[in-house]
């Protein structure tokens, strides 16, 4: 049996919308090198400035290599026959059988991905990176980043498990399931937050979901973002905490990341919700917009994950209240005098000056109010955890003052109570967008207190 163990260079992480700058590949029998080749390729689209930051590759030393095309029948010759090896599989060879596809050619291998594979022969390390598998073992890399520099070193690695434990070749077509190794089949698929530690008990990743067993087995299976693959390389327990509802998932998820500030939650570290939306009245006509969180001092209406969700909830809730897209920059044609709706007579004019500034004015305070929140006191109650218990969020003078889960039979009127049961937590602005959501979500019962 040989075996084609390859790297490639790449201008993106994805293969859908990124191309080949470079391939290596180092034919071995398992024991020893049989043969190599490498080569740039013209990957006939821009390379990033940060993958040329990574690499070393840039546009000029591609601009005069061959286009896939061009190389792809040498590809061929030399993985025919032969089992397809690369340090995180997934990616390099979905990569190659997307080149092909292009030229209208089926390419099929088998594979071996040497990050799963040497995690079953080499289990307990701390970390199953190429850069950091190869220092445990002292496995030079001449270059990395660099396509013969990482296959020759994944190479090195191949032949290490090889000799440590050859039984894995007998049925390598079977993946080593890292979702059994950590036990996920235990995890029940309800509400809740879920903890990736590595070896040394630190937490390097928390995340909720509505269904936890689901959620982490996804993470288990992402070899297609450089996060994803850390993780994987990485972690070595998972814990987690059921929490009745994804509503309280969100609240202890946020309390969890900033106690204990995992490497790979870095974007939840100081902030959950990084844009959000808010109102400026200076204007004669109020506009509605969406900003990154760290650019505003004021507490935002409403939070959310990504500049473009923020954007599409905007243009809902502006064609909602009948607002103009154009005051508040979420209508594509931005070249005209009056936005879209207008010309189907579905605005009334703002865009143009048409409509009295007040008149309008009174709709987005009708928005502002919708999503506003009172200064009153009032305690959230939802399903607990066990049917026994209730889930809690006290708010006082509109402010999330405490959380957490009580008997069923305690006295929601009495927050001096609640405030003594609750979880202990530094409130921030990420809380009070959370509340943003919790007042619309009717699974909450809200008592005024």
């Amino acid at each position: 049996m040989e075996f084609a163990v390859i790297d490639i260079e790449t201008t993106g992480s994805a293969h859908l919308d990124g191309k080949i700058t470079e391939i290596a590949i180092v034919v071995t029998d398992g024991k020893k090198i049989i043969e190599t080749y490498e080569t740039l390729v013209n990957p006939e689209m821009k390379i990033p400035y940060f993958i040329s930051r990574l690499t070393g590759i840039d546009d000029k030393m591609v601009s005069t290599a061959p286009k896939f095309f061009e190389v792809a029948k040498e590809v061929i010759r030399l993985t025919k026959d032969r089992v397809f090896v690369a340090h995180n599989s997934n990616f390099d060879y979905g990569f190659m059988k997307h080149e092909f596809k292009m030229l209208g050619f089926d390419y099929n291998r088998k594979t071996i991905c040497t990050v799963k594979t040497s995690r079953k022969v080499f289990p307990g390390l701390p970390s199953y990176s190429l850069g950091k598998i190869a220092k445990h073992f002292n496995i030079p890399i001449k270059a990395r980043h660099r396509a013969m520099g990482d296959a020759e070193a994944t190479a090195i690695l191949f032949h290490k498990m090889v000799k440590e434990n050859p039984e894995f070749l007998v049925d390598y077509k079977l993946d080593h399931k890292l979702a059994e190794e950590l036990g996920v089949k235990k995890i029940p698929n309800v509400p809740g937050i879920y903890y990736f530690k590595n070896k040394a008990g630190e937490y390097i990743y928390i995340g909720k979901s509505k269904r936890l067993r689901s959620r982490v087995k996804s993470h288990l299976s992402n070899f297609k973002t450089k996060k994803g693959l850390s993780i994987i390389e990485e972690v070595q327990s998972i814990e987690f905490k059921k929490t009745g509802t994804e509503e309280m998932a969100l609240l202890y998820e946020n309390m969890e990341i900033k106690k204990h500030q995992p490497v790979y939650n870095q974007k939840q570290k100081n902030i959950a919700f990084p844009v959000g939306l808010f109102i400026n009245k200076t204007t004669p006509y109020h506009t509605v917009y969406a900003a990154k969180l760290s650019k505003q001092d004021d507490i935002p209406i409403a939070g959310f994950k990504s500049l473009r969700d923020a954007k599409n909830r905007l243009l809902f809730w502006t064609e909602k209240y009948e607002l103009c897209g154009k005051i508040n920059k979420v209508d594509s044609t931005s070249k005209q005098s009056s936005c879209f709706p207008y010309r189907i007579k579905k605005c009334h004019g703002a865009c143009i000056n048409e409509e009295d500034p007040a008149v309008y004015n009174e709709r987005v305070q009708q928005f502002e109010e919708a999503m506003g929140i009172t200064k009153k006191n009032f305690v959230f109650t939802t399903d607990g955890v066990k049917k026994t218990e209730k889930g809690f969020v006290v708010v006082l003078n509109g402010i999330i003052s405490a959380f957490g889960f009580v008997k069923k039979d305690t006295n929601f009127n009495n927050p001096q109570q609640l405030l003594l049961l609750s979880e202990p937590f530094e409130h921030d602005r990420d809380y009070q967008v959370i509340l943003k959501l919790l007042l619309r979500n009717k699974k909450f019962e809200r008592v005024e207190i």
